[in-house]
């Protein structure tokens, strides 16, 4: 029966990564910029999760303002990056949330920096001397750093979901989400750039609702019950395979392939952060909060 139990907590996980990965296609399928896009997602993930807010379950403290915050950013960081430059290179840059707490540690003396640390991270940061290298002119490089912008971003989202653990997760999730759209609908009001959203076709609703119903909503419900069963460290490993066929995704359905530069530097940040996961199994590997 326990095994039975683990399977499935598996298969969610599966499940979810998979809905994940199809984001850098939907994204880019979507005409609209890429703040809009962000805006519109995130108010449909946060009132796709309505019905599971429990507001007795969350107390105010400034962990969950900084969440507030922290949230719009990674969320609007990357979907502009995946916009701005490939889906892969969005997405790879994106997961080297790790490198970015290591250092921040690091840096105030929490950890010692020792090898078996820092040698995963050695290979995440080469991998972003990869992209920044990519001889693409615009905005590509534009859109990698905007990518680093946002793996800064998702590297704050991890440390505060941890802080606030003790706290109802899908309520956190839908606040983020919606706190994600109060932030960004002013911004692309008084920008002009709302007005896209009125000339979206039938397919570019489709997507939108597709990114906040499914691809945010409904796999991070699968995510939440998959690690009632299995550990972060299993869900962190299986959570790569969004990385790995975002790109797939986008290639079949945008036509959009990656460079030399981009697989490589992929190849290096997702080998870093598996190695990291594995080598320090009670350290701060990824766990997916978006």
């Amino acid at each position: 029966m326990m095994r039975d139990t683990r399977s499935s907590g598996t298969w969610l996980v599966i499940l979810a990564a998979l809905l994940w990965s199809t984001g850098g296609a939907a994204i880019k399928y979507v005409d609209a910029d890429g703040a809009v896009v962000a805006a519109a997602r995130c108010l449909i993930a946060g009132l796709v999760f309505l019905p599971f807010i429990r507001p007795g379950r969350v107390r105010f403290s400034w962990k969950l303002l900084a969440l507030m915050l922290c949230y719009p950013l990674m969320s609007a960081s990357f979907v502009i990056a995946t916009k701005w430059t490939t889906a892969m290179n969005a997405v790879a840059i994106q997961y080297t949330a790790p490198l970015w707490i290591f250092l921040a540690l690091a840096a105030a003396g929490t950890i010692r920096p020792t090898a078996r640390r820092a040698a995963p991270m050695v290979l995440a940061a080469f991998g972003i001397i990869l992209f920044l290298l990519e001889p693409a002119a615009g905005t590509s490089l534009k859109g990698n750093l905007v990518a680093i912008v946002s793996g800064v971003g998702f590297a704050l989202v991890i440390v505060l979901f941890r802080a606030l653990r003790d706290e109802h997760s899908l309520t956190l999730v839908s606040l983020s989400n919606l706190a994600t759209a109060l932030v960004l609908f002013p911004y692309i009001l008084h920008t002009g750039q709302a007005a896209q959203l009125r000339g979206l076709d039938g397919g570019g609703w489709l997507c939108l609702l597709y990114l906040g119903a499914f691809q945010i909503g409904l796999a991070y419900v699968l995510y939440s019950r998959g690690l009632r069963t299995i550990t972060a460290l299993k869900a962190s490993t299986i959570s790569l395979i969004e990385p790995v066929l975002n790109p797939v995704w986008a290639f079949i359905i945008m036509s959009e392939l990656p460079s030399g530069y981009g697989v490589a530097g992929a190849v290096a940040i997702l080998g870093g952060v598996t190695a990291d996961a594995y080598l320090n199994p009670g350290g701060k590997q990824v766990e997916r909060e978006e």
